[in-house]
């Protein structure tokens, strides 16, 4: 009798675990009482992440369910709390984006910023906008009839080593995506022995959501002096997405370059392409790549730091994502492929709010990190010819 008892107490076990155990809008609280069955021999652990934490040896009267209101979003609610990820507090998310963020400049202009995605020994992979980086130096003329050798590109990583991106050694570090993707991967050799380790920051690809919290991290294209030393100015404005589009919708820049698949409001000034947004897990979710705001507001000779928080003037961005990126893996160097972090699991936690989406421009903007100079486009558009 004690067995069919057991049997029985199983089967309604199983009955109860169909009728609510997959569903994730509802967290189950239980209450171990096996003392009845102690000496029963039949015992079963479930699966890690199914978010059950008893064993079949415990009746069900054993068992008590609470539910409680579900903090996942809507489109994630079959996604388990055990691949759920909690949010970090916004200082370790700076922290993230400071110490994986690089700079991109030439001739002492700052051209945009880009971030740290892979290292293998002394070889670092850095992820960016094309447009930022995407003509090699180029002999020219200097308007007096000599020929002279551009600046070449400089990248400079938090801990203050430097790259340089010159006309020699240009196709063989920047790997540009396929179909005008407004994004390439700068793999860069570091000269140290050994190479000094530095901060890699992690992709995100789960969906991007309307008021989703993210945060951007770059480097302003001006720079101040402290004691005649000059000193780059960084950005790092919080804001929200307001919407994400599919790729077929999404709109196309002045050069042709696509992928801007992503909305949202963080505070940016021209200069500021190739950033990295994070989201509130602080991993990478889009790169900066364009504005729908002319921003001519900005002073840069007095290079201040822009309001931390959204603002008219200077929100309304778009972005290319990191779901993108994942989508073309295959297309990226070979070296940085076996190694790159990839994380699928969504973030609780945050500032979630309800933004308007960011309306649609089809005005030209001035392009960012267009060489003003001699050499440039025909199409392309500089801030003094607007």
């Amino acid at each position: 009798m004690p067995k069919l008892i057991l049997l029985f107490l199983i089967a309604a076990d199983i009955i109860i675990n169909l009728a609510i155990g997959t569903n994730a809008s509802y967290q189950i609280r239980l209450r171990r009482n096996c003392s009845f069955f102690a000496s029963a021999p039949l015992s079963f652990s479930p699966p890690r992440g199914t978010g059950r934490g008893w064993g079949w040896g415990c009746p069900s009267a054993a068992i008590m369910i609470q539910t409680q209101p579900e903090t996942i979003s809507l489109v994630d609610r079959t996604i388990s709390q055990a691949q759920v990820r909690q949010a970090l507090p916004q200082d370790r998310i700076k922290e993230i984006a400071e110490k994986s963020t690089v700079s991109i400049s030439r001739g002492g202009q700052g051209l945009g910023s880009g971030v740290i995605i892979g290292q293998r020994g002394n070889t670092i992979y850095v992820l960016t906008a094309i447009h930022v980086i995407g003509r090699p130096p180029g002999v020219v003329n200097n308007g007096q009839g000599r020929l002279q050798v551009e600046d070449p590109y400089e990248v400079i990583t938090y801990d203050g080593e430097r790259f340089l991106v010159t006309n020699l050694n240009y196709q063989r570090i920047v790997k540009k995506l396929p179909n005008n993707i407004d994004l390439a991967v700068l793999e860069l050799k570091s000269g140290r022995q050994p190479a000094k380790a530095k901060a890699v920051a992690k992709l995100a690809i789960s969906p991007l959501q309307s008021g989703m919290p993210v945060y951007i991290f770059g480097y302003l294209p001006c720079a101040t002096f402290a004691n005649g030393v000059k000193v780059v100015r960084s950005q790092f404005s919080l804001g929200n997405i307001t919407q994400q589009i599919e790729l077929s919708t999404a709109s196309a820049s002045d050069n042709n370059l696509v992928g801007y698949d992503v909305y949202y409001n963080n505070n940016t000034i021209k200069g500021m392409s190739g950033s990295p947004l994070f989201d509130a897990g602080g991993r990478v979710v889009a790169i900066h790549a364009k504005t729908e705001n002319s921003k001519e507001q900005y002073n840069p000779k007095a290079c201040q730091p822009l309001p931390a928080n959204p603002t008219p003037d200077y929100g309304n961005n778009l972005g290319v994502s990191s779901r993108l990126l994942a989508n073309f893996k295959s297309d990226l160097p070979v070296g940085l492929q076996a190694i790159l972090k990839i994380d699928t699991d969504p973030v609780i936690g945050g500032n979630w709010v309800t933004p308007t989406p960011s309306p649609r421009n089809d005005e030209r903007v001035p392009n960012e990190g267009v060489n003003c100079g001699i050499l440039r486009g025909l199409d392309d558009v500089c801030p003094n010819e607007q």
